[in-house]
């Protein structure tokens, strides 16, 4: 379409700011970088020049549960406000209080600082899968794709509505009367009552929560 763009990430860093990250997958080291670049990016982001729209794109439901899911479920991160990072004994509850509060002050503040402001859907997690576990079952003869797909490359629509119930809430939240457009994304990977890690071609995803490239472009169509 002709139009620029300026891509910021790091790995499990929640794209707010005024928060703390404390990441078990990760470390010291990349929850101090995470913190560092939110401080940029906010100081940049505080003088207006061409950037003009904005898409937050995070794993919300890992930021408001706490932890992985399935493969990952031995990873663990928590979030506290910038102010407060000794916290690191918080509840569950809590937690989930001082990221949606995250997230609606962020939103808030683009908003007041004059940016459009969009919020991306988190993908449907599929807690058993990995495309390496797909290869080798399927190398491995144990059973064909399709059978590979439904033993653990699929979860009910309804278990990921209540893993990511509290995140949802918390986007609409930060929507609400104009605040930020939200992009969904569920549509392309469930039907009915189930969503599948494979998009009919290929796998849709390469591990239980990160969609490939060519699912990326698929995403940037709706």
């Amino acid at each position: 379409h002709g139009l620029g763009g300026f891509l910021i990430f790091a790995g499990g860093c929640m794209p707010a700011f005024d928060i703390r990250k404390q990441e078990s997958a990760t470390g010291p080291r990349s929850d101090n970088a995470c913190a560092a670049q939110n401080i940029a990016i906010k100081a940049r982001l505080a003088h207006r020049d061409t950037i003009r729209k904005i898409l937050l794109v995070g794993r919300w439901a890992y930021y408001f549960e706490g932890q992985g899911i399935g493969v990952d479920q031995q990873n663990r991160i928590r979030i506290t406000r910038a102010t407060d990072s000794a916290r690191a004994t918080a509840t569950e509850a809590d937690q989930a209080t001082v990221v949606k509060q995250a997230l609606v002050d962020t939103v808030r503040w683009l908003r007041t600082m004059g940016y459009e402001v969009y919020l991306l859907e988190d993908v449907p997690e599929i807690p058993g899968f990995s495309s390496r576990k797909l290869f080798q079952t399927i190398r491995g003869g144990h059973s064909d794709v399709q059978d590979a797909i439904a033993r653990f490359g699929t979860v009910s629509r309804s278990e990921v509505e209540r893993r990511q119930g509290r995140a949802d809430e918390a986007l609409l939240a930060a929507a609400e009367n104009g605040g930020a457009i939200i992009v969904p994304t569920h549509e392309l990977f469930c039907r009915g009552d189930s969503c599948s890690a494979w998009s009919g071609i290929g796998p849709a995803y390469f591990d239980n929560n990160h969609v490939t490239g060519s699912t990326s472009k698929r995403i940037r169509q709706i």
